[in-house]
C-alpha cells in the first residue's frame, strides 16, 4: 500500500515553503500556532494550507470553493506542492508535483523512484527533473 510521507509546498497561501514529515502508524492531530497575531490564537496558523497541499496535490483542486489562483502566495504568481507517498511492499517512492500559476495552465508531473533515499531538492533542482521527467 502507498503511504504519505511527506508534504512540501512553495508559496501556497500565507506560506513561502512548508515541509511536513508524516509519521506512520499514528493519527496526526492538526494544531495550529499563529506567531505573527497574538490576538488570533491559530487562525492564520497553516492548518488548512496543510490540507488542501494534500487536496491539490491529489486531484488538483482546492477543497475549498475558490479558484486555484487564490491559493498562491500574495506574493508570487506560482506556488509548487509536492506529495511523496513510499510504498511498504517495495522500496519504491511516488512522487507527485503540481505546480500552479496565476496565467498559465497548471502543470503536474509524476513519477516513481526505485530503491533511492530522497532528500529534500531545491527548486531548481525540481526543474532539472522536471524537466527530464516530461
Amino acid at each position: 500500500m502507498w503511504k504519505l510521507t511527506e508534504i512540501y509546498a512553495q508559496n501556497i497561501c500565507a506560506f513561502r515553503e512548508l515541509h511536513y514529515t508524516l509519521t506512520q502508524g499514528v493519527t496526526t492531530l492538526v494544531f495550529g500556532n499563529n506567531r505573527d497575531n497574538e490576538s488570533q490564537q491559530s487562525n492564520g496558523s497553516g492548518k488548512s494550507a496543510l490540507i488542501e497541499c494534500i487536496a491539490i496535490g491529489i486531484t488538483g483542486s482546492p477543497l475549498r470553493k475558490i479558484k486555484n489562483e487564490e491559493i498562491i502566495n500574495d506574493n508570487s504568481d506560482e506556488c509548487m506542492i509536492e506529495l511523496q507517498f513510499k510504498s511498504d511492499c517495495n522500496n519504491e517512492t511516488f512522487i507527485i508535483e503540481r505546480k500552479l500559476f496565476r496565467k498559465s495552465p497548471a502543470e503536474i508531473a509524476c513519477y516513481v523512484i526505485h530503491g533511492l533515499t530522497l532528500e529534500r531538492r531545491r527548486k531548481e533542482e525540481f526543474e532539472l527533473l522536471f524537466d527530464k521527467v516530461k
